[in-house]
């Protein structure tokens, strides 16, 4: 008797632990799969999921923000955290966003920063991370009404919107060339695209007075007759601290209209452009990637629409110091696209590409990885079962489920066989 009640005992432990393994399932389940907020024709976003509710059509996405196209990506080295931050999904009637994602790259998580102060969605916009305030910088792109010129600061400590209101400050545009020029601590934006004006200028953001500057140098890195230039790509060479430009689509003020594929160089100090002509180069292009690698010293660019009005997956690097550009031959590499952003992450010594729009427009939520050591592509894979909150308990698969029922039942069988409590039925057991 004393077996037997032991063996129930044990039994009765076992059971309670398969108990508790899906009870903890059923936690993270709920906690992951909370239904959506719904209100009506707008998009809204959940604390776990991205919702896009356009004209009854609904789509969640807790994997992370999902296909975009015009979104910006920055990384904050302190927090060691991607932001991607805007965009707009096609696959979803363009409806746009402004939704803040964060990455940690350790905890290897997905989280939505929702505040009840924001930016208005937008796409095609300035985003630049500003180490000095450990801030990020937002400003202009395409809203639902027009195009905008707000100037939007997210303090990244506390994780707080503030906007800035200014009276000095350029005027609304969508996709210009940007960079933070980190010797002298101040953002640069070149250009960009709003109907009807001629944007030729060059701006300044003063992270230490939080105020707008027209630098207005002695020329500017057009063509002939060109007024303004859009899709430019800007980098800082952290290396030989220069602000690189390349590419971008001009206009005139009638119809001429083409693409740039051209290598500027911004003086800040001097407060000068200045024109380096490589050969050979890249097509010319414009709303491709770039991000500038300081291992190799080398800016690198993929992708973008070029002159033959396709959409390219070409890899080219740039360095200033020997003023020479090399295709990368690549077996693996990203698909035809443009419009996305990419930017390097020292602490991973890769730079990350996200999204953009394919051949057709179709916005993507793929993620690659450029390796800076070897200049080969690989897709980066975060785990989307840590999609949820860190603290929250992880969710065991169905898998492991059925295996744990399995081996509770063979140690069930195991024990009550060496109790001699498994006795051989005499015929029918009913």
């Amino acid at each position: 008797m004393k077996k037997m009640a032991d063996s129930r005992a044990s039994a009765k432990r076992i059971a309670l632990l398969f108990l508790i393994i899906l009870s903890c399932s059923s936690v993270q389940a709920l906690a992951v799969e909370t239904p959506p907020k719904m209100l009506g024709q707008k998009m809204i976003y959940d604390q776990y999921a991205h919702v896009v509710h356009t004209n009854s059509l609904l789509e969640t996405n807790i994997f992370g923000p999902g296909p975009l196209l015009g979104e910006r990506i920055i990384y904050d080295p302190i927090g060691k955290n991607i932001y991607v931050f805007g965009g707009t999904n096609s696959q979803n009637n363009w409806v746009l966003t402004n939704a803040l994602w964060k990455y940690d790259i350790e905890k290897n998580v997905w989280s939505l920063i929702d505040t009840e102060v924001k930016p208005t969605p937008r796409f095609d916009h300035v985003m630049v991370y500003m180490p000095t305030l450990r801030a990020i910088l937002v400003f202009g792109g395409v809203t639902d009404a027009e195009r905008t010129n707000d100037t939007w600061l997210f303090d990244i400590a506390s994780e707080k919107w503030k906007k800035i209101s200014l009276d000095n400050k350029p005027y609304p545009r969508s996709d210009p060339g940007y960079c933070y020029d980190e010797e002298n601590n101040i953002v640069i934006i070149f250009s960009g695209y709003m109907e009807g004006l001629q944007l030729a200028d060059t701006w300044a953001f003063d992270p230490a007075t939080k105020t707008w500057i027209e630098m207005k140098p002695s020329g500017t890195p057009l063509p002939l007759n060109a007024v303004s230039e859009y899709g430019c790509r800007m980098v800082y060479d952290s290396v030989n601290k220069k602000v690189i430009m390349f590419g971008g689509h001009w206009k005139t003020t009638g119809e001429r209209h083409g693409y740039d594929n051209d290598v500027w160089i911004y003086d800040y100090g001097m407060n000068t452009w200045t024109l380096r002509t490589a050969n050979p180069k890249p097509s010319a292009r414009y709303t491709h990637y770039m991000a500038f690698d300081p291992i190799n010293a080398k800016v690198v660019v993929f992708g973008g629409h070029d002159t033959s009005d396709s959409i390219v997956d070409d890899t080219w690097t740039y360095q200033y110091s020997t003023n020479k550009w090399d295709e990368v031959d690549n077996l693996v590499k990203p698909s035809n696209r443009h419009a996305g952003w990419m930017t390097y992450v020292p602490d991973l010594n890769r730079i990350i590409l996200y999204g953009g729009g394919d051949s057709e427009s179709m916005s993507l939520s793929d993620i690659w990885s450029l390796k800076v050591s070897d200049y080969n592509w690989d897709v980066f894979n975060p785990n989307e079962s840590n999609t949820a909150k860190p603290s929250e308990i992880p969710a065991y698969p169905v898998e492991s489920l059925v295996l744990v029922l399995i081996l509770v039942s063979i140690v069930l069988f195991l024990r009550a066989r060496n109790d001699g409590l498994i006795i051989k039925p005499r015929g029918d057991i009913f």
